[in-house]
């Protein structure tokens, strides 16, 4: 970034409530009233719009942190507008004050942004998918985000499923992850082996869990919903020669 963000950028952003904005799409037996979630991805909106403009090249901004007030209820047909100004910045992360009104302020606080370079963004990611990938489809369009390495899983048959492994081993910023697709079929044991994680799927369950020091790690499956199980992914974020895991539970439109 060339020239620094002055302090007062302002942004907002606008929508109507409607039914998949509300905490009943997300639980039946909820009211049909402007869902918590969905107010703060307004508000993150408007800060991202603050800042953009004075984004230069492939940088963008990123959210870090938020501590949010949400006050009242906003029903289907509202207009809910939301506000962010630039407070501060301590040389990492921009402080941005947020504020979101219908006919009344419905929910306030702050949220923190950085800048990052797409470019060094990427290069840092790698897609993990431990199996029951579906199609060669499914894999070439995950490559067009990020390095991606697979296992086979049980549901993956034809020629082109013969060219991934049953297991993979990865090294990613100092630690070691061994993946496979079904974990009952593990036949080492991680911790004398070196791995730090142990990814694994089949079960379609998301779960993580630390036994002897070591992550086993579930991300469930972003695929079709199956019986009643959530959708979702997993994040293994790895910092200072550790690792921590994510589940991330997907919302998707009932069928």
């Amino acid at each position: 970034m060339a020239k620094p963000i002055p302090i007062g950028a302002r942004g907002d952003a606008r929508e109507t409530v409607e039914f998949k904005h509300t905490l009943t799409a997300h639980h039946a037996e909820l009211p049909p009233v402007y869902s918590t979630p969905d107010m703060i991805r307004l508000m993150e909106t408007a800060a991202f719009l603050a800042l953009h403009p004075y984004c230069e090249g492939d940088e963008i901004t990123v959210g870090t942190s938020i501590n949010i007030q949400h006050r009242a209820a906003s029903g289907i047909g509202a207009h809910v507008r939301a506000e962010a100004v630039l407070e501060s910045f301590d040389g990492r992360f921009y402080t941005l004050r947020v504020v979101a009104r219908d006919v009344q302020e419905i929910g306030r606080g702050t949220v923190a942004r950085a800048v990052v370079s797409i470019g060094k963004f990427v290069e840092k990611m790698h897609i993990i998918h431990a199996g029951d990938v579906g199609s060669p489809q499914i894999l070439e369009k995950l490559t067009t985000i990020a390095p991606v390495a697979a296992v086979r899983g049980n549901i993956d048959k034809g020629a082109w499923s013969h060219k991934l492994p049953e297991t993979e081993v990865l090294e990613l910023g100092g630690i070691s992850i061994y993946v496979l697709h079904d974990l009952a079929q593990l036949d080492l044991k991680p911790k004398a082996a070196g791995f730090a994680v142990v990814v694994s799927g089949h079960s379609h369950i998301p779960k993580q869990e630390t036994r002897d020091g070591v992550l086993y790690f579930n991300p469930g499956s972003a695929g079709p919903r199956r019986f009643k199980l959530p959708v979702s992914v997993g994040k293994l974020i790895v910092e200072d020669g550790r690792v921590r895991g994510e589940l991330v539970l997907l919302r998707v439109n009932q069928s």
